[in-house]
């Protein structure tokens, strides 16, 4: 009856209808609550908190960040090239823009870093300061650094097998290929939620999207009815982009037993295996062989945005 009301009260009574239930935390807390989700690691009483919208640096950002503890940790596995030749033009230098980038990965809660990262001629004269950079701010967290990529199935196994990737199939790794991925979200509340997710969930393979965010959350009801659990909505599908939290397991079945076709190179992996699904009937996966039928993941996705691509 309300849809019915035209004028008067009756307007004034359908815009109460449509409004949320408040919850009971402070206007600059509930600036950055999503559909009334509490973080599991509450804003203290007292914090005054800028819009995200309204913060003009990433100084700023840093400045009223919080780190809660999150019992939950991963590393952070990155594999990029960083040149200016891009078919888009560059308002920043890339390797600019990939320094900010690492420097917002520093708070989260990362065991280790193993970076292989190559520049393209134009910066090499930079490569020294970018390696001090990395090494007095990581400390004993920078596991490996190379500057280099990786393209091969042969570095690959090479890698997985270094860090036990047979063995400890439930740690988590946030497995980056791209230089410009900035997390932005304004503390690592829901980031330890998605974490805690991943952890308990009983799935052989499992992934966090990081990244993408609207593409993200229209892939959750794509292929399987999605769920919401907490501040993420929980589905099944295949999805392998290098912009996400995989556990080590299924990093393990990408690099080392599926068979790669001979001579092979990949500068992303998105494209390895692609589920008809997701992709549409006529996708080729690189990997010939790979399941492109059936889900092989469970995929969550925040309810809150953490990195947004640097375009």
């Amino acid at each position: 009856r309300l849809v019915r009301c035209r004028t008067g009260r009756g307007a004034w009574l359908l815009l109460l209808a449509m409004l949320p239930l408040a919850s009971p935390v402070s206007p600059s807390q509930n600036a950055y609550l999503v559909s009334g989700d509490v973080p599991t690691w509450p804003f203290a009483e007292g914090d005054h908190w800028q819009r995200r919208d309204n913060i003009s640096t990433h100084k700023q950002l840093n400045a009223g960040r919080r780190r809660p503890h999150c019992p939950i940790s991963m590393d952070l596995l990155l594999s990029t090239f960083i040149t200016n030749k891009r078919s888009r033009g560059n308002r920043y230098s890339r390797l600019q823009v990939f320094r900010h980038a690492m420097r917002s990965y520093f708070d989260l809660p990362i065991n280790g870093f193993y970076l292989f990262i190559q520049l393209d001629e134009e910066f090499s004269s930079q490569r020294q300061n970018l390696e001090n950079e990395l090494t007095s701010s990581l400390g004993s967290r920078l596991q490996h650094l190379e500057f280099t990529r990786i393209l091969t199935q042969a570095k690959w196994k090479w890698l997985m097998s270094s860090i036990g990737s047979d063995k400890h199939s439930g740690r988590l790794v946030f497995f980056l290929q791209n230089d410009d991925h900035v997390f932005i979200d304004v503390d690592t509340s829901l980031l330890c939620q998605g974490l805690m997710l991943l952890h308990s969930e009983p799935s052989k393979f499992k992934t966090l999207y990081m990244s993408h965010w609207p593409e993200a959350l229209r892939l959750t009801g794509k292929v399987s009815p999605p769920q919401r659990i907490g501040g993420f909505v929980r589905t099944n599908l295949t999805m392998v982009d290098a912009v996400q939290v995989f556990n080590l397991g299924f990093l393990h079945h990408i690099f080392v037993e599926l068979e790669w076709p001979q001579g092979l190179q990949v500068r992303r992996i998105d494209r390895l295996i692609m589920q008809r699904a997701v992709w549409g009937t006529f996708a080729q996966s690189l990997l010939r062989t790979a399941d492109t039928e059936n889900s092989l993941q469970a995929f969550f996705v925040p309810l809150r945005e953490l990195c947004r691509k640097f375009d």
